[in-house]
C-alpha cells in the first residue's frame, strides 16, 4: 500500500495509519535480531532466558528480573559445567586453555598515619620494617622470668645402672 492510497485524515490518524503500516513493514522485511552468545557454553536455553529478562525490564517488573538473575547465573553455571565436561570428553584442550586467566599483579600500597605530611613509599617500607617485620620477640606474659642457673636440677646427674636401663 503506497501513501497516495490512503485516503486524507486528519494528522493525528493519519500518523496512526502510517505508523501501523511501517511497523508491519518492519516485521514481515527486517529479520529480527538475534542475541548470540559471547561465550561457546551459553545454550539456547539460557538465551532464551536473557530475553524474557529484557522483556520483564522493559515493563519494570523488578521482582521477577532480579529472580530471572538468580536462574540465569544457576543456568549459566550449568551451561559450563556441561560445555567442559563435553570438551574433555572429546579430548580438545584447546578451548580450555585459552580459559586460563593470567595471573593478577596488585601493587602494593603503603600508607603512613604516623605524622604530618606525606613521607615517601621508602620511609613508610623502611618503618614498617623495622618497627613490624624485624622487631625483637617480646617477653610472653605469664612466665618465670628467674633465670635457669638459679634453679637446681631435679634430675639424678649419678651413673645408670644396668638395672634402670632394664626397666
Amino acid at each position: 500500500m503506497l501513501e497516495s492510497d490512503i485516503p486524507y485524515q486528519d494528522p493525528t490518524a493519519r500518523w496512526g495509519t502510517l505508523s501501523t503500516l511501517y511497523a508491519q513493514a518492519i516485521d514481515t522485511h527486517i529479520p529480527k535480531q538475534t542475541l548470540q552468545p559471547k561465550q561457546p557454553w551459553i545454550t539456547q536455553t539460557t538465551l532464551n532466558l536473557l530475553e524474557r529478562r529484557g522483556q520483564h525490564q522493559q515493563h519494570g517488573d523488578l521482582a521477577q528480573v532480579a529472580e530471572l538473575n538468580k536462574t540465569i547465573r544457576k543456568a549459566t553455571k550449568l551451561d559450563k559445567r556441561k560445555w567442559l565436561e563435553e570438551q574433555l570428553s572429546t579430548g580438545d584442550w584447546r578451548p580450555i586453555t585459552n580459559l586460563k586467566k593470567p595471573f593478577p599483579h596488585k601493587a602494593l600500597t603503603l600508607t603512613d598515619t604516623t605524622g604530618p605530611g606525606p613521607p615517601s613509599n621508602a620511609e613508610i617500607f623502611a618503618t614498617h620494617l623495622a618497627t613490624k617485620q624485624w622487631q625483637e620477640a617480646g617477653q610472653p606474659q605469664g612466665l618465670d622470668t628467674t633465670p635457669i642457673y638459679q634453679n637446681p636440677p631435679t634430675i639424678s646427674e649419678a651413673t645408670i645402672s644396668i638395672a634402670e636401663v632394664r626397666q
